[in-house]
């Protein structure tokens, strides 16, 4: 008996059709899977502009900071001050800083507090923190009192013991030692009723601002006092606002014994400095010794009595001129010395090179003319003898 085979085709077919089925049933299991995953997604909103945002608490420190005076810094450490023995975590903080040599303050509401334990250190410098966080508040650094010197109350400015009711020479002479903000405080010497006489500033000598360093007054009395007796008043002036700290007062005695130095200057000093600003409109500056044909006069004034009577008499027509230019620091003296005929007069406006024309034409002459009369004088230039 012969065996029956299937055509050919009919196999094909079968294979099409089981291939069309399993493709079939993919795409609807994909179909599914990609409807459930649609699902699953949550609905985007979409995002809305930014709005100006009101300033910071950290932005509201730093503007009170710097308000108050004190020195923000944006990364500062929360162990700052608080020594070894203290366990705090190393993170940044934003920090007000106080104290320092600059004087820095703190916020209203705040404290200085969390210094440097550095010992005997003016330049130590704390954080400002809220009155119910304070942990340490420092006790003001107290310099040592040197021997047989008196002092302010902080110890800040000091001088010898032996200038407390003192007999005052003519230039008044008084050596010390002070710390101070960039090294520079200030004097004044009263009389007995408490009218300042003359006032002006002092530089200390000494390579570290943190430290006492040495310092010399020197000032000439250009006019008598009405009192026998006065007091010399050795301050700093606070750099944050002004205010007289580190104050000590010294009760001296004034001398006695008088003489009379004559200055050469303009009978009308305003009729002298027309003719002098008419000379310079026009382009025609005279040295010196060639002055306007303005009169002259001598005019006599009564100080203390002198062992230095030619710088007496330069300190005495520069305080007649300070009265009549209203220049003041600009008209210091910063050095003086006569050799052979000539006087070397450098003014602080010849140091800074800040003299003008008028500086030249109107004061200098004057100065010129006054220092002439002593015969050991021939000739003034401001400049330092080379």
């Amino acid at each position: 008996m012969t065996k029956k085979h299937k055509p050919p085709h009919s196999r094909i077919f079968l294979l099409f059709g089981f291939v069309v089925v399993l493709v079939g049933g993919l795409l609807l299991i994909w179909n599914e899977i990609g409807d459930l995953r649609l699902k699953s997604m949550p609905t985007l909103s979409p995002i809305a502009p930014l709005k100006d945002e009101p300033p910071s608490e950290i932005k509201k420190s730093k503007q009170a900071c710097q308000s108050a005076y004190g020195y923000w810094i944006d990364c500062g450490s929360p162990c700052h001050g608080k020594g070894r023995d203290v366990v705090c975590a190393q993170v940044c903080e934003s920090q007000c800083l106080c104290g320092g040599l600059a004087g820095w303050q703190c916020p209203a509401a705040t404290v200085c507090t969390d210094w440097d334990p550095s010992q005997a250190a003016p330049d130590a410098v704390g954080v400002c923190r809220p009155r119910t966080e304070i942990i340490s508040v420092p006790t003001p650094v107290l310099l040592p009192v040197p021997q047989g010197m008196i002092c302010d109350e902080t110890h800040s400015i000091c001088v010898d013991q032996s200038y407390e009711n003192k007999l005052m020479t003519n230039p008044v002479v008084v050596t010390g030692t002070a710390r101070a903000f960039e090294q520079q405080f200030s004097w004044a010497m009263e009389d007995g009723n408490g009218k300042v006489i003359k006032q002006g500033n002092i530089m200390t000598h000494g390579p570290d601002m943190a430290t006492a360093n040495p310092f010399t007054l020197r000032t000439f009395l250009t006019s008598v006092p009405k009192t026998t007796t006065g007091t010399l008043v050795l301050l700093e002036f606070s750099p944050r606002d002004g205010s007289p700290i580190h104050v000590l007062r010294i009760p001296i005695r004034f001398p006695s014994d008088t003489t009379t130095v004559k200055l050469m200057v303009p009978e009308d000093w305003a009729a002298w400095v027309k003719a002098v600003q008419a000379d310079i409109d026009a382009g025609d500056v005279k040295p010196h010794d060639q002055t306007p044909a303005i009169l002259f006069h001598l005019e006599s004034i009564v100080i203390p009595k002198t062992i230095v009577p030619a710088e007496a008499t330069l300190e005495t027509v520069l305080d007649w001129l300070r009265k009549k230019t209203g220049k003041d620091q600009e008209l210091d003296v910063k050095s003086f010395k006569v050799k052979q005929g000539i006087a070397y007069v450098v003014l602080a406006w010849d140091q800074d090179r800040s003299a003008d024309l008028f500086a030249l034409t109107a004061v200098y002459p004057v100065i010129q003319k006054t220092l002439v009369q002593f015969s050991s004088i021939v000739k003034v230039l401001h400049q330092e003898n080379l």
